[in-house]
């Protein structure tokens, strides 16, 4: 149960979609699992990387937003995120952030562990600059 003073997490997931089945599998795991956590809000930000842009189905989620990129071309893993990272920096907001390709699958209890780890063990983690 969600305690007033538990913080809310802010987390920023960039995905390279070169495969629109394989991305919304992705985009459906992620949902799943964000709607284990109370204490979250996630951006996606979602790189159609060398494929035509297509509209997903609308997701319904107040804890979720989804903001799409466009390229030509395939710029590959480090040059898609490197891409999204120049064209949609990282916001103050953001605690977390994940880079991943759209073949990860996330748990249904992700979030929940990932935040209880963050608060735990702060020392794992990384610091966004």
């Amino acid at each position: 149960m969600k305690n007033k003073s538990d913080p809310i997490y802010h987390l920023a997931v960039y995905c390279l979609n070169n495969d629109w089945v394989v991305t919304n599998r992705f985009i459906d795991s992620l949902i799943r699992s964000l709607q284990k956590t109370t204490r979250m809000t996630l951006d996606l930000y979602l790189l159609n990387n060398g494929i035509p842009g297509q509209s997903r189905k609308a997701v319904n989620s107040t804890c979720l937003h989804i903001y799409q990129e466009s390229v030509s071309s395939n710029l590959g893993y480090a040059g898609g995120h490197n891409y999204l990272l120049k064209n949609r920096p990282v916001k103050k907001k953001h605690r977390l952030l994940i880079l991943a390709n759209n073949d990860l699958l996330f748990t249904k209890d992700f979030f929940t562990r990932l935040v209880s780890n963050f608060e735990k063990l702060p020392e794992v983690f990384s610091p966004i600059l």
